[in-house]
């Protein structure tokens, strides 16, 4: 199908749900006009086998608790091109819970909402991002975050601030799931993994805001490799961090961004 139309959709609605062929987004805009936890809007889900979902054009407005694409497919390709999306709050970009599926993202994400909570691309398969993503704004944010295949970034990727309080992170990419323990919850100390993920930094992860981290894989068999650039640029921030029996491979740079820094790490075990 070609969308060439504007759709807008309410809570916990689907702009357009596919089970076989090819979706094309050509122009047009598809507003979103945000959900609540569990009925979360949701702009193209892909539910068949081996489809191909192709984004050249048209706008994607997103309000809190949306889901831009989904795919629960098997065997399935998002190429994602076109202009910019904004997230605000608990929203997620592109998600794929299929081993077999692909996602190459060449759309820049900017993390806008207060409160934050938001995963730009969150999948079980292949990924590959290309485009830059600005998390420098909320709490709890997760740029790239892999569960199962390998995630690679060759963009930029700007961490802001936690909330260490409430053990809310801002991650550039992170890999794996501890049982109870995800990125999002840092205080679980059991070592078997629910999931094992590969995230690899080949580009840029400035990490600005304090406690801030630029990759972080959880559980073994989960492995952050950086062959990239990671720069801290604040305090209590840090490169790489990896706990429960996760594999850090680093073969590019860590470095401080300005002088005068406290209590970074540019690696960190648990």
């Amino acid at each position: 199908m070609d969308n060439q139309g504007n759709i807008e959709v309410d809570t916990a609605g689907t702009a357009i749900y596919s089970n076989g062929g090819t979706v094309n987004l050509q122009s047009g805009d598809i507003t979103l006009k945000g959900g609540s936890a569990n009925n979360e809007t949701k702009g193209v889900v892909l539910n068949g086998s081996n489809q191909t979902l192709n984004r050249a054009g048209g706008n994607l407005n997103l309000e809190d608790y949306s889901y831009a694409f989904v795919n629960t497919g098997s065997g399935n390709t998002l190429n994602l091109a076109g202009s910019d999306v904004v997230l605000k709050n608990n929203s997620i970009y592109a998600y794929s819970n299929d081993v077999n599926s692909n996602i190459y993202n060449n759309v820049n994400l900017k993390f806008d909402g207060t409160e934050g909570r938001n995963l730009g691309i969150y999948s079980n398969g292949i990924v590959e991002n290309y485009a830059n993503i600005d998390l420098t704004k909320g709490y709890g944010n997760i740029g790239i975050y892999s569960y199962g295949q390998k995630a690679k970034n060759t963009g930029i990727i700007s961490v802001g601030a936690s909330d260490t309080t409430n053990d809310l992170y801002n991650i550039g990419m992170a890999s794996g799931f501890t049982n109870g323990h995800s990125p999002m919850d840092s205080a679980d100390t059991v070592i078997t993994p629910k999931y094992i993920g590969e995230i690899e930094n080949a580009g840029t992860i400035n990490v600005d805001g304090k406690a801030g981290i630029g990759l972080f894989s959880t559980g073994r068999g989960s492995i952050a490799r950086n062959t990239g650039d990671i720069v801290l640029n604040n305090d209590n921030t840090i490169g790489i961090y990896a706990d429960e029996g996760a594999t850090v491979y680093n073969s590019g740079n860590i470095r401080t961004g300005r002088t005068g820094l406290k209590r970074f790490k540019v690696l960190y075990w648990e």
